[in-house]
């Protein structure tokens, strides 16, 4: 858990630590990433919190929060509910976020409970353009820039809070900022100044910032100018590098359009990195751009040197698009073979924006306890900007860090044991040990869990040591005990699939894992609440503060697997009262709607009885009939003066079926004045001859009411088991009580 924290939190310092009991969650049911989203800005993001914490509210008045003082509920809600998916907070939107859900976790009524509560994102800074001042552009843009490569757009742009722009390929506006930054930055490591000393403090390090800057954008102009060149003339050591001579005779050919000749005299030099082809693909533009640098740098081997390694180091690295650093490296390789050194090209990395996805943990009650878990291990699909891409060859993964490790989702989440452990983080970073309610928590964030992040590095020492394991995801559709465990329980809310999932870890008792979690939505209309039971299938909705509707995934509330028996004392008319009322109504309209669709469903059956007789008769006469049609026209349409002989009596036929149809017609003049039958036929009434439709219809019926009056007794037998469930756990509290009076 970070550990920086505003500084209006406030912790207890309890004396006495308290033993908690039982555990149950309360999971906002949010679809976080749907495309209806609500932009970030203060009043939106004041009302998210409102519209949360009334909702959480509700649970506790209602008394469907298991309200015992043995009893800790853990509220929580899904990845990315609080930015924006789009986009990220501001700073400023984030310490403004973390005060309001403060003030609002402090209320009384929440005292013994923890609050899980989704993520929120933020962007920091390329590290690249932290060494550069708002007041450095105006220098920047006359010296680098043009009206086609707007560097104060860019640096706004990169310094704000939207997600990267995967889409672009390569950006060479940002690209040049993020050199003279990097350049910058190197000297003030190389002469051991901090890099975060302010501009006027460099003068106490004899350190002429102006100076330097002048000098370092003066040669990021002349790599910007003579790219198309470098990129080529980087691979020719400082040996082979053209003499004053030969550069003569290279213009002389270059002059005539003797491009055979001209790419002759680059052959030594750029051996092994260019094989005949790559030579051979240099086209005119390219040699004519390798010399107009001869014309401007001419013969001196040490000036090239110093500028061909600033080039690899510094600017091209920011410059290259993905397909250029891939014939980079393919051109490197070439040159080890041969035991020459050239420079392999560094990531981009720092000149792109880190993402900050954090997940807000917080006790209830005053002076409660406030900590952040902070996601490692980004995923393809944490910006829709990056998994419309994601597939492009083009697309640069370093567009999407994590700001933890400054992972991003191209690595394999195996390889990030060395990242890890430079930024320091332990398995106590998603470990919120809770003073009020005596809870150990662990948390993990999506991605970390999912790609086992979290197993690799940090589950074998938390798993015996946290008492519940809360997953806060947005794409992670089932929990698995084996990449991600604790003592007691694991919990899902995930803003993606759907998935709001609880169970349990103990060993002992795998064959019964899930815990039974059951979604009260609620109606504001109508200020009542609707239960849907666990066997029922509920979809998420996307946030709707307009209407001020939810829903919330309410468990039933489970023993820790070392906490004690509940007493007798603990419970009361009130215990579980909200959710006992709601299985009751359930159970008692389920048994109301089982016999409305008995009812419709016999209705149904008799007329598909009815019909079973009379269109036993018509279906194969009316087959014989279009049979012998059929034939005939096909017969006709081959022999156009030919004379077709029947075999089929069409007159008995149709005479055979006049009773059976007009018993079909009584039956379809049924269907037709029951409403009920006609919804499915958009209310319209069936035509006589329309039997196959009728029967369709008839039969379509039948499968939704036996489906529906087969789940509505899976409801109301989940229901009697959790009121059973109820009954049980006091009778067990009585028991337990009697064997220590």
């Amino acid at each position: 858990m970070s550990k920086s924290i505003p500084p209006q939190q406030i912790q207890l310092n309890n004396a006495k630590v308290p033993t908690p009991k039982r555990i149950q969650l309360l999971q906002l049911q949010i679809a976080s990433t749907h495309d209806k989203q609500y932009k970030n800005n203060t009043s939106g993001l004041l009302d998210k919190v409102d519209l949360v914490f009334e909702a959480f509210a509700k649970m506790h008045d209602q008394n469907f929060t298991d309200n015992r003082k043995g009893t800790a509920p853990v509220y929580t809600l899904p990845e990315f509910f609080w930015s924006d998916f789009k986009s990220n907070l501001t700073q400023d939107q984030k310490e403004m976020l973390m005060a309001a859900i403060q003030e609002k976790a402090a209320s009384p009524k929440f005292e013994g409970a923890i609050f899980v509560l989704g993520t929120m994102c933020t962007a920091q800074p390329p590290e690249s353009l932290t060494a550069l001042r708002p007041q450095d552009l105006h220098m920047l843009q006359d010296q680098l820039g043009s009206d086609e490569c707007d560097l104060s757009a860019a640096y706004q742009e990169a310094m704000g809070p939207e997600v990267e722009n995967c889409e672009q390929y390569r950006n060479e506006p940002r690209a040049l900022l993020a050199t003279v930054g990097d350049m910058l930055n190197a000297r003030l490591d190389a002469l051991n100044i901090p890099r975060d000393t302010p501009p006027e403090r460099l003068g106490e390090f004899n350190f002429n910032r102006e100076q330097e800057l002048a000098t370092i954008v003066e040669t990021v102009k002349k790599m910007a100018t003579h790219r198309d060149a470098l990129k080529t003339l980087a691979f020719m050591p400082k040996g082979s590098y053209l003499s004053s001579s030969k550069i003569e005779t290279f213009r002389q050919k270059v002059a005539k359009k003797d491009w055979p000749g001209a790419r002759k005299l680059l052959k030594k030099g750029l051996a092994p990195s260019f094989k005949q082809k790559d030579l051979d693909n240099l086209i005119s533009k390219d040699l004519r751009a390798i010399n107009d640098f001869f014309q401007t740098f001419g013969s001196s081997k040490s000036n090239f040197s110093k500028l061909a390694n600033t080039f690899r180091k510094f600017y091209y690295p920011n410059s290259a698009t993905m397909p250029e650093r891939e014939v980079y490296e393919e051109r490197v390789s070439r040159q080890e073979a041969k035991a020459q050194s050239i420079l392999r090209m560094r990531s981009p990395g720092d000149m792109y924006k880190l993402t900050e996805n954090q997940s807000m943990v917080i006790e209830g009650g005053k002076g409660g306890k406030m900590e952040t878990v902070t996601k490692l291990f980004p995923s393809k699909a944490d910006t829709p900007s990056y998994f419309s891409n994601r597939l492009s060859n083009l697309l640069i993964p370093e567009k999407l860090q994590s700001s933890s490790i400054k992972a991003n989702p191209e690595q394999n989440s195996s390889d990030l044991g060395d990242q890890i452990n430079e930024a320091g983080i332990t398995a106590d970073d998603f470990v919120f040990d809770s003073p009020k309610t005596g809870v150990k928590l662990g948390v993990v964030i999506c991605s970390d869990y999912t790609n086992q992040v979290y197993k690799a590095f940090f589950d074998e020492d938390n798993k015996d040591r946290i008492d519940h394991l809360q997953i806060v995801a947005a794409g992670v559709p089932s929990l698995k005990t084996d990449i991600g465990s604790s003592k007691t329980s694991i919990g899902l809310n995930d803003g993606a699939d759907g998935s709001s999932q609880f169970i349990r870890s103990d060993s002992e008792i795998n064959n019964k894992r899930d815990i039974s979690t059951d979604v009260v939505e609620y109606n504001p209309q109508t200020q009542e609440f609707t239960i849907f039971s666990q066997s029922q299938e509920f979809t998420k909705k996307p946030l709707d503060l307009e209407n001020k509707s939810y829903a919330v995934g309410v468990s039933q509330p489970i023993h820790l697997s070392d906490g004690d028996e509940s007493s007798i004392g603990s419970f009361d008319e009130n215990t579980n009262k909200g959710t006992i009322n709601l299985m009751e109504k359930l159970i008692i309209d389920s048994e109301t709607s089982i016999s409305l669709w008995q009812e419709q469903l016999a209705e149904v059956d008799g007329l598909l009885e009815r019909m079973k007789e009379p269109m036993s008769v018509i279906e194969p006469r009316e087959e014989l009939i279009d049979k012998d049609n059929f034939q005939k026209q096909k017969f006709l349409k081959q022999n156009e003066q030919g004379i077709w002989e029947s075999k089929v009596d069409h007159e008995k036929l149709t005479q055979e079926m006049v009773k059976p149809r007009e018993l079909m017609a009584d039956i379809i003049g049924v269907v037709n004045q029951d409403v009920f039958l006609l919804s499915g036929n958009n209310n319209q009434p069936f035509k006589p001859n329309e039997r196959l439709e009728v029967r369709t219809r008839l039969q379509e019926l039948k499968h939704t009411l036996e489906a529906n009056i087969d789940d509505s007794f899976k409801v109301i037998e989940h229901n009697k088991k959790m009121l059973d469930r109820i009954d049980v756990d006091r009778i067990r509290a009585k028991i337990h009580q009697n064997d220590f009076v």
